[in-house]
């Protein structure tokens, strides 16, 4: 008897909810995400959802954040999937969680954003707009109305959108000081289409300042990558080549790419585990359930000859479908391997795409390296990536799937 006291204090010790302070999680990802480490922040958020044992607002919450993790690194397909995930489930949830929601449709708005998206964010930010910014974080209301600005730039209202991009600084200034290069890019790129070239100079200046304070890497490169557009426009040479060195340097320490790499595979494997834990975290509730109606001790007694014969009866059964299982992914794979001629861009990102077709072009490293304005190495980094994200050797392997392809 005494054991099966024990047994059942370790199945209620298992049940019981994470002591999560939500409020100091998400400033957390915050930093973690600011600092460049998504990785980190990825771990923590999946290592929740894997425990099973958070409440229907939690695990919105958690999704959401994972959703932002990943946009910060400009991953558009695992975002949306989260954002999806989060606002599905935030269906459930009652009125006085609107604020959540809101959020949820202000993230959406961005990430269409970062992806030229422009029509489907502007109907979210107009719904959010005609709604007074109801419910909405001021950060989110700042960035909001700095992208609206940019939509009056590509309007050629150019007088609107710095008028908006102004509103957007002053909001970011009183609670988020170190987001303001955000906005300030998006002026730079104003500025340089109006030819005041000492203004953008100025706001670089002051954007790589803001940067440094906060170290906040990605905005130095943000802000390097709009500054060398706008020289490469203005077809100068010399300070286009100035600031590729620069830009390298940048990314060199950013590493991003490699990153992104390694947290889509942890990403793959946690969704391989999701319906085994949805399965075990259902039966363990189930059995907690049936201790409460029946009482403890019978209870203790009942549970102990149901798993025993749960166990012996379920065993074979998972052994079967574990054996049928593997033998589907091998049939799956050797499908894959034989018939599958597609080279699966949507894998890639931005850059892998262009460099991806200046390989298939039959362009050299160094040519790449020129008509990109990057480095020899830096290009070799990027082949690298690409062979890994589509499953690739070399060059030989690439050319025979183009030509499969295009068969």
């Amino acid at each position: 008897m005494n054991k099966i006291l024990v047994f059942l204090l370790l199945i209620s010790s298992a049940v019981q909810a994470q002591n999560i302070n939500f409020s100091v999680l998400e400033k957390e990802i915050y930093h973690n995400n600011q600092q460049g480490k998504h990785d980190q922040s990825q771990k923590m958020l999946l290592k929740i959802l894997d425990g099973k044992n958070i409440d229907l607002k939690e695990e919105v919450t958690v999704n959401f954040l994972l959703a932002s993790t990943f946009r910060s690194l400009n991953d558009y397909p695992t975002t949306v999937k989260y954002l999806d995930k989060s606002m599905e489930l935030a269906k459930d949830l009652p009125d006085t969680e609107d604020s959540l929601r809101m959020r949820i449709k202000a993230e959406t708005a961005f990430n269409y954003f970062d992806h030229h998206k422009y029509t489907e964010s502007g109907k979210i930010m107009q719904d959010i707009v005609r709604l007074n910014f109801r419910n909405i974080d001021p950060v989110d209301k700042a960035y909001i109305i700095m992208q609206t600005a940019y939509l009056k730039y590509l309007k050629k209202d150019f007088s609107a959108s710095d008028r908006m991009y102004e509103e957007s600084l002053t909001i970011l200034k009183q609670v988020s000081p170190c987001n303001q290069p955000v906005v300030l890019v998006k002026k730079m790129q104003l500025y340089g289409e109006l030819n005041k070239m000492d203004s953008v100079r100025s706001i670089y200046e002051k954007s790589i300042a803001i940067a440094g304070k906060c170290s906040i890497l990605k905005y130095k490169i943000y802000a390097t990558e709009e500054l060398l557009e706008i020289y490469k426009k203005r077809e100068d040479a010399g300070k286009v080549f100035q600031y590729v060195k620069i830009l390298d340097s940048l990314r060199n320490k950013d590493n991003r790419e490699a990153r992104l790499s390694k947290m889509q595979i942890d990403n793959q494997k946690d969704l391989k585990k999701e319906d085994i834990e949805e399965e075990k975290g259902f039966f363990w509730k189930s059995i907690l359930l049936e201790v409460s109606a029946l009482g403890l001790l019978i209870a203790g007694f009942v549970f102990y000859r149901r798993s025993l014969k749960y166990k012996k009866e379920h065993s074979g059964i998972n052994t079967g479908f574990q054996q049928i299982k593997e033998k589907q992914m091998t049939a799956d794979e050797n499908h894959t391997k034989e018939e599958d001629p597609e080279l699966h861009e949507n894998k890639l990102t931005g850059r892998q795409k262009e460099l991806l077709e200046l390989m298939a072009k039959g362009l050299s490293n160094k040519e790449i390296a020129g008509k990109l304005f990057i480095s020899e190495n830096t290009v070799k980094y990027h082949i690298k990536n690409i062979y890994l994200a589509l499953g690739l050797k070399d060059r030989k392997e690439l050319f025979m799937k183009i030509a499969s392809k295009n068969k």
